[in-house]
């Protein structure tokens, strides 16, 4: 985000997004847990009494407080340091959703994950005990269902290079991670969960997305920095976060805004591709028809001569325009 500096003309401010800014629910998320989790780990280590795994019967009694703070606290170390870490990563979906509908997804991933989990636990286990089936509370699979959401919204860009030809991206550090928890305990109880979970929130099943826990009155005063609920929550988010800035011309902010569109084009191309391959795979075939006159005369406007790649690229593209184009021009590069 760039603030006009006013002292100096056709130049802005950009300040360093490495930490938290503009994620400032994401910020809570991670101080919260570590504070919940460092306080309930040494109750563990230094009190006789430890606290005990929930199981089955209990939430089948209503016993679900431990459901609703289970994405604040951790049950062990390595627990807190592969959520805390995956917290981090998944900063950049608030900055792209914004706070007010990350903090809607939040709840509703939490509770149709909760949901999921219990019938499907319950329909995996007809025989079995509900005393005898474990059901405590973990941030993983919250932390999974965003990661399923990370997947379709962040592309997959390399980032490093290990022994300098080897490709890494961030998907690849937290698929590492999120293989350290990897058993058929976790399958059952966070990853599948999470999975469908995401489904219906991408879907928008039953209007879900329409769903809002947060009053639009309370988002403005939230919103607003003079109100006395602003004031505290710009104060938070300027917490831990570095005043340094670079001042640009008004060409370099252009430039960052080209940078964007073609991470969102890129981000749109891998979002289709799954779902291409992903149709492939299940055997079935989506047709959109021919593409609209309208968006083949564009095309072939910005020099692409050939009706039939153009075409072509329309359907590839599920009638986008601008993934059609780089798609085009990579052939055309190529």
């Amino acid at each position: 985000m760039s603030i006009s500096n006013p002292s100096i003309p056709d130049l802005y401010k950009f300040y360093s997004s490495g930490m938290f800014r503009h994620a400032p629910f994401t910020k809570f998320w991670l101080i919260s847990l570590i504070c919940c989790s460092a306080i309930r780990i040494t109750q563990e280590i230094y009190l006789t009494s430890a606290m005990k795994v929930s199981s089955m019967a209990e939430v089948s009694n209503g016993s679900i407080f431990h459901l609703i703070y289970s994405p604040f606290v951790a049950s062990n170390i390595p627990e807190l340091t592969i959520s805390a870490v995956l917290i981090y990563f998944f900063r950049t979906i608030e900055r792209r959703f914004g706070t007010k509908k990350y903090i809607n997804y939040f709840v509703i991933t939490l509770t149709t994950s909760q949901l999921i989990r219990y019938w499907m636990i319950k329909l995996a286990y007809p025989l079995l005990s509900p005393d005898r089936i474990p059901f405590h509370g973990s941030p993983l699979i919250l932390l999974s269902a965003i990661y399923c959401q990370y997947i379709l919204e962040i592309p997959v860009y390399a980032i490093y290079r290990w022994m300098e030809f080897i490709p890494i991206s961030e998907h690849h550090f937290i698929i590492f991670l999120l293989a350290q928890t990897f058993s058929t305990f976790t399958v059952l109880h966070f990853i599948i969960p999470a999975i469908l979970s995401t489904v219906i929130y991408r879907l928008n099943l039953f209007y879900i997305q329409r769903v809002s826990f947060i009053p639009e009155f309370i988002a403005q005063i939230a919103r607003d920095s003079d109100s006395f609920l602003g004031s505290w929550i710009k104060m938070f988010e300027e917490i831990f976060e570095t005043r340094k800035f670079k001042a640009l011309p008004i060409a370099a902010t252009l430039e960052r805004q080209r940078i964007e569109e073609d991470d969102e084009i890129q981000r749109q191309m891998f979002q289709q591709h799954i779902g291409r391959s992903t149709a492939r795979l299940i055997g079935v075939r989506r047709t959109l028809g021919p593409p609209p006159e309208a968006l083949i005369q564009n095309l072939m406007g910005m020099g692409f001569v050939n009706r039939q790649e153009v075409i072509r690229a329309l359907q590839e593209a599920e009638h986008n325009i601008d993934v059609a184009a780089n798609l085009l021009l990579q052939r055309n590069f190529s």
